[in-house]
Order: C-alpha cells, then structure tokens, then sequence
C-alpha cells in the first residue's frame, strides 16, 4: 500500500544520507536500494555484515562490487578479498563474478570456494567414507575436467590424487602420468629441464582438496613422491621394457636406478661395473620371496 511504499522510500533516503543505517537494512530492500549511492567504507561494511547475498539480483549491487573491487585491486597490488565473504555468495554468483573480475580467477580461496560449492555433495564429510574407490575416481577426473580454467597448481594437485587413488585400484593411466609430470607439483626426482620451472605447490589446496584420498594435510615429501613415481614406472616398464617414454622428464640417475632394479627383479642380467651390492641383495630377497 501507499503507506508502506512511503516507509521504504523514507527509510533508503535515510541510508543515502547517514552512516551506519545501512547495516539495519532488512533483506526485503536489498534490490530496492541504489548501491551506488553507498560510500564504500559503507558498501564495505554492508560486505561484512551481511549474511548472505544469495537473494540479491540487484544490478547496482553487483555494479558497486566489481568498481569497489577492481579500484582496491588498482592501488593494492596485493590486495585479496576476505576468503570468508565468498562463502555468502551462490555458485552462480561466484561464476558471474569470476567473469567479471579476472584477478579472481588466480584468487585460491575464490577458486577453492567455488570448488567446495560445484562438488558440495563429493566433498561433504558425511558421504565422503561412503564412496567407493572406484567411485571416487569418476568424481576425481570429473573435478579435474571441471577444472580446465583453473590455475596449474590446482589442476596438477587434482591429477596427483587421481595418481594415488590409480595405485589403490591398480589403475596405471598413462595420460594422467604425463600430464602431471609436464607440471609437476615438486621437481624432486626431476631433471634439470624440469627444476628449471618454478615449482607450483600451492598450500591452500590442502583446504580444499587434500584429503580427498582419505589422507590428512598435505603430501609434500620426496620419499612420497618416490613412491609413486617408482609404482607408476615399473608398470610401464613391464609394458614397454624401457622407460624411455620418461627421459624427458626425470633426473637420468634416478631413472637409471629404477630401470636397474627393474631389470634384476625381472630376472635380466644388470650390466655395470660397479654394482650397490646391498640394494639387490634386499632386492634378491624379494624375488626368492
């Protein structure tokens, strides 16, 4: 009615002209009120202490946001929205303004938040022992289809979990091997070539993403990776009877190492001058065994 329309008129006119009201505003104007009559410090404010964003369709809103956000983003170099206001936004919203604001894109707390919204039910505490590993697999390389657009430290980190949950399934994908060793997390075990490249581990991932294997923190350590590398490469070794798919990637001494052992583990004489005669006398254990 007459009466209520007036309220609401008096009552943003009163927000454009005195601090602090804004913060009283119900969720019912949101989409009345001009954002752009807001001083930021307010806009700001309203930021921090509003619950949610979900309901607002408001274009002046979202107008104030991106100006707010790209004006901080021009005077701070190091500037990053609080990792916590994007748990008030929708995926959709999310999406729309990673579109807008580029500089988010490269934000791992923008991506991760939207990571966790996109894949809620995978990632949910309650469900995630449910899965099978087989199950997890498929919602694995789903993450790291859905990802294409992402930073190579996360995609990298989506790949070493589908590297590990391979090895609990005795699933070998070559593919995934190598698209993970052109951009390795660490460069332990890599060739000069490779350690060249800046390494990409982002600890961020670890909130997001680090406990999909049903692991806690992070997997950084070269034994580790060790382990991996040389589960993967055996399999490929029987398959190929050579590494040299590999070359490009690893340090020749710890490849060489591995292919030796491969060999005498499949009954192949080792042909070197100088032979670590405790290595494949435990070696030789294994294989009485």
């Amino acid at each position: 009615d007459l009466n209520s329309i007036f309220n609401e008129e008096k009552m943003l006119n009163s927000i454009y002209s005195q601090n602090g009201l804004i913060y009283s505003l119900h969720k019912t104007l949101y989409n009345k009120l001009d954002f752009n009559r807001i001083s930021e410090n307010e806009f700001l404010g309203f930021l921090n202490n509003c619950e949610s964003f979900a309901s607002i369709t408001n274009s002046t809103f979202w107008d104030k946001l991106t100006m707010t956000f790209d004006q901080k983003y021009k005077t701070n170099k190091h500037f990053t929205p609080d990792q916590y206001l994007y748990d008030k936004f929708t995926l959709e919203q999310l999406e729309v303004l990673g579109g807008t604001l580029e500089k988010l894109k490269n934000d791992s707390h923008f991506v991760g938040r939207m990571f966790e919204k996109r894949f809620h039910f995978e990632l949910d505490q309650e469900n995630k022992d449910s899965f099978t590993l087989e199950q997890r697999r498929e919602q694995l390389i789903a993450m790291h289809e859905a990802s294409a657009d992402r930073p190579q430290s996360f995609k990298s980190a989506l790949l070493l979990e589908i590297l590990e949950n391979g090895i609990k399934l005795d699933l070998y994908d070559k593919n995934y091997f190598l698209e993970y060793l052109k951009n390795p997390l660490k460069t332990w075990h890599m060739n000069k070539e490779v350690q060249k490249k800046k390494e990409i581990h982002d600890y961020v991932w670890n909130q997001y993403i680090g406990s999909l294997n049903h692991r806690a923190g992070g997997r950084m350590d070269a034994g580790l990776d060790k382990k991996l590398y040389k589960n993967y490469l055996e399999q490929f070794y029987n398959d190929a009877g050579d590494l040299d798919a590999f070359k490009e990637f690893f340090d020749q001494d710890f490849l060489s190492d591995l292919f030796e052992e491969f060999e005498f583990l499949a009954g192949k004489e080792i042909k070197k001058e100088k032979i670590d005669a405790k290595k494949f006398e435990s070696l030789s254990s294994l294989v009485l065994i």
